[in-house]
């Protein structure tokens, strides 16, 4: 006999499963602010309940805020504030109203004329596929479909927009008999997944409404229309307890399949990878994968006799500390990863440096608020507890992520230290061009007046513009034009200086901001020193 075989048909005395649906955008505050008649139409609602809740119940509220802290006293202050719901500006919880959870555990809401022998009380039913039924069937056990109970769905929100509905399910033979641990395993597997659910008459099993999937019920209770069928995978955390004696190592492998997920095709090695094992009892049993975690509880043939504080373990420790323990670590993970990936920017993004530095801000602000207020080195003064929040923090490289959202920060920010350097020598260099070409205008309006200036002066020793008295004024043919003499040196000197005006700007055309700025700058301050020297007269 293997392993497997040695617990596949042994009957679980008692059960949990907490499926974790990942809820984000519902606003801390306000939360869900739905009510029955929003998810009339929606998926998982039988026919003869869409009546009742578009009329007597569609101004029933869904959810309805949760003051009462269901977690231990063993955890530090703080962490039961957060977790407990105590810190609504941290994490608020919720709960379904009254009306919802009947809606959720039998479907009974009718309008108040329905008469009584029309109203049906009704379960989840979960039927396995032909794939389960086989691997069922190599076991020796005959079942095609299971009883599930949805005892509580509470909705945790926190206030970096993450949020969790906290599922918890039982599952039951339809003649209410207990499941076996191979029932379990794959009633966990179809129920996290791509499983199945009708709703059924407990009388006569008929069935009352069309397939639908747990999660699209769920997370239509949070969203109402607004929610969208996606392939998801769900993550686990499912309890277990055997009555029967099993050696220890069978359970452990029990526990690494429903951490993983994991049918019996899937035959696992012993030093499998991505599993943390917390086993400081023999008695108790935890396994944490990255798609969920398991607690199995039982005793050895060595040491058959149960301990008492076994008898409460689920309520008592596993309910109110260990799960908990989870949906701290789950939030956590799904911080990181959505941040890690907010990360990283677009070429587009990364060349717009207001857009940078936005979300640059944005990022600094959420990671210092996640660190202050979420991230936890220790959350109990148990050892046990610590232990396990240390395997989720394993297995979810929270640790590693950490440093690489850290890193990505730090390169966000050397980033955009080089951004804005880029940005001001762009300024500084904008700033000298425009300086730049004023001065090489005003530098060849210079020239050009000075070789005009020259020319005149020059040319005026030999031509005097004025003659004696009575003279006669002398002429002179240029292109064609008669000019009087005496004006041959201005005309002269203002082309010569229009000429060098323009030769000039040729000059510095050709030598422009391409050459380089620092020789630029050289350039405007001796042709500022020449035209202060010009206007000073000297």
């Amino acid at each position: 006999m293997s392993l497997f075989e040695s617990f596949a048909a042994r009957i679980v005395s008692d059960h949990e499963i907490h499926l974790l649906f990942r809820i984000d955008g519902v606003d801390i505050g306000s939360g869900p602010d739905l009510t029955l008649s929003a998810i009339a139409s929606g998926p998982g609602i039988p026919e003869d309940q869409k009546a009742a809740l578009a009329g007597r119940y569609g101004g029933s509220a869904i959810w309805k805020r949760d003051r009462s802290s269901g977690t231990g006293r063993d955890f530090h202050s703080h962490i039961r504030d957060v977790v407990g719901g105590r810190r609504e500006d941290l994490a608020a919880r919720w709960t379904l109203d009254d009306a919802a959870r009947r809606l959720v555990e039998s479907a009974g809401l009718y309008e108040e004329q329905t008469e009584r022998g029309a109203r049906t009380e009704k379960r989840m039913v979960l039927s396995f596929n032909d794939a389960a039924r086989k691997r069922l069937a190599e076991h020796a056990i005959a079942s095609a479909e299971l009883v599930v109970a949805c005892k509580d769905i509470t909705l945790t929100l926190f206030r970096t927009g993450h949020g969790f509905a906290a599922t918890t399910l039982e599952l039951s033979r339809l003649d209410r008999g207990k499941v076996t641990a191979m029932e379990l395993l794959e009633g966990q597997i179809l129920a996290a997944r791509f499983g199945t659910i009708t709703w059924t008459g407990t009388g006569d099993g008929a069935v009352a409404s069309p397939p639908f999937r747990l999660a699209e019920l769920v997370r239509s209770l949070v969203l109402g229309d607004k929610a969208e069928a996606q392939p998801e995978r769900v993550t686990t955390f499912t309890y277990a307890q055997f009555a029967e004696p099993l050696p220890t190592a069978a359970r452990d492998l029990f526990a690494v399949h429903l951490a993983r997920h994991y049918s019996s095709d899937y035959h696992t090695t012993t030093d499998i990878e991505g599993v943390a094992f917390v086993h400081d009892f023999e008695t108790v049993r935890h396994a944490v994968a990255l798609e969920g975690a398991a607690t199995v509880v039982g005793t050895t043939p060595e040491a058959p006799h149960q301990p008492y504080f076994l008898r409460n373990f689920r309520t008592g420790t596993f309910h109110r500390h260990y799960v908990p323990v989870a949906l701290l670590a789950r939030h956590e993970h799904a911080f990181l990863v959505r941040r890690t990936s907010a990360a990283i920017l677009t070429q587009g993004e990364m060349s717009d440096s207001l857009q940078t530095v936005r979300r640059l801000q944005e990022l600094r602000e959420a990671c210092l608020i996640f660190r202050l207020c979420y991230r936890f080195s220790e959350l109990s003064a148990v050892t046990m507890h610590n232990s396990l929040h240390r395997a989720f923090r394993q297995v979810l490289n929270l640790d590693r992520m950490t440093q690489e959202l850290d890193f990505d920060v730090e390169t966000f920010e050397t980033h955009l230290r080089q951004l804005r350097k880029s940005e001001e020598v762009r300024k500084e260099e904008e700033k000298h061009r425009r300086y730049y070409w004023v001065t090489m205008i005003g530098a060849g309006a210079l020239a050009g007046l000075t070789m005009f200036s020259i020319t005149k002066e020059f040319l005026g020793i030999f031509i005097h513009e004025g003659g004696a008295p009575g003279a006669v004024e002398e002429f002179v043919t240029i292109l064609g034009r008669t000019v009087p003499l005496a004006m041959v040196p201005k005309l002269v000197g203002l082309v010569l200086g229009i000429l060098t005006a323009i030769f000039g700007w040729i000059i510095a055309y050709l030598r422009g901001p391409k050459a380089g700025h620092a020789d630029h700058k050289t350039m405007h301050l001796m042709l500022e020193h020449m035209i202060e020297e010009r206007i000073a007269g000297k």
